[in-house]
């Protein structure tokens, strides 16, 4: 997951950083609130954590544009106010969690994780982790994990940011861009090529781990976490579909395709499958009862 924090103290920045990035979050610090704002008005990011005394513009005028401009990411408030006003100013102005300087680590560690969860919450288990089909991701371990079979294989920091993109958008197609901005960040000079790398890379681990999921090329528009194409079918109805090899395979696609092909087609169709020989006489059936 990709956090902004805007925090002007540079020891408690840098302090904060190596908190968070110890739990293997992916963080990018500002210390005014004119840099941080342009930096909320990405979209990369999963999470701002915003002091309230900033230079330039404080840490409610940010989460009060934020919240104009359309912008729904999750805003924890991170600050010194500890006065109840203050508390209410936060809350009003947009953001959806305020924690007092100074505070225990397990507790903003804990927050954190409560509004990541509350964000993606169709996409998570009663642990927090993101999960899709037979995936569950557990970042503290940085292993992706097949439900299924118990099988589990762990990941390099870039590929831990992959999955999380793909599990957290599920059903969503996302492009090189987005995923060379949200990995590699806007400064970053990482070419389309890292990032198919790194693709390739991830794919080999879900077929390690025998996953029915995969991450599908969609042309000129990115990839997408799906479904095999046979568990898509699987889905439909065992009884219908035992697809334990090629032949099998080849009938249920018969089958599928007799309900949407013309009937001048079927007499085309009968004689691809008589020289192919791959069907088995179930086939004559088929056609008979079209």
């Amino acid at each position: 997951m990709k956090l902004l924090l805007v925090e002007d103290e540079k020891r408690m920045s840098e302090a904060l950083c190596e908190i968070l990035r110890q739990e293997k979050y992916d963080v990018d610090a500002f210390s005014d609130g004119i840099s941080g704002l342009d930096a909320a008005r990405s979209g990369i990011y999963d999470l701002l954590i915003l002091d309230v005394m900033l230079p330039g513009i404080n840490g409610f005028d940010i989460a009060r544009t934020s919240r104009k401009e359309g912008i729904q990411t999750p805003i924890l408030m991170l600050t010194a106010k500890a006065d109840t006003d203050d508390k209410v100013i936060g809350l009003d102005s947009g953001a959806d969690d305020y924690l007092t300087k100074p505070f225990e680590t397990k507790e903003l560690l804990a927050r954190v994780r409560a509004l990541l969860r509350r964000n993606n919450i169709q996409n998570t288990d009663d642990t927090g982790n993101l999960i899709s089909g037979d995936l569950k991701l557990d970042r503290s371990r940085s292993l992706l994990i097949n439900t299924q079979s118990g099988t589990d294989v762990r990941l390099s920091e870039k590929e831990l940011h992959i999955m999380e993109i793909f599990l957290a958008n599920k059903g969503a197609i996302v492009s090189k861009e987005q995923l060379a901005v949200k990995i590699w960040g806007f400064d970053n000079e990482a070419e389309y090529n890292n990032v198919e790398v790194y693709i390739s890379f991830t794919r080999k681990k879900l077929q390690f781990l025998g996953s029915m999921m995969e991450i599908k090329a969609v042309r000129g528009l990115g990839y997408e976490l799906r479904k095999k194409a046979y568990e898509w079918l699987r889905s439909l109805g065992t009884d219908y579909f035992q697809l334990h090899d090629v032949r099998s395979l080849l009938r249920s696609w018969v089958l599928l395709r007799l309900f949407f092909l013309e009937p001048c087609l079927l007499s085309q169709l009968q004689l691809t499958m008589r020289f192919t020989g791959m069907i088995s006489g179930s086939w004559k059936y088929f056609l008979m009862i079209t």
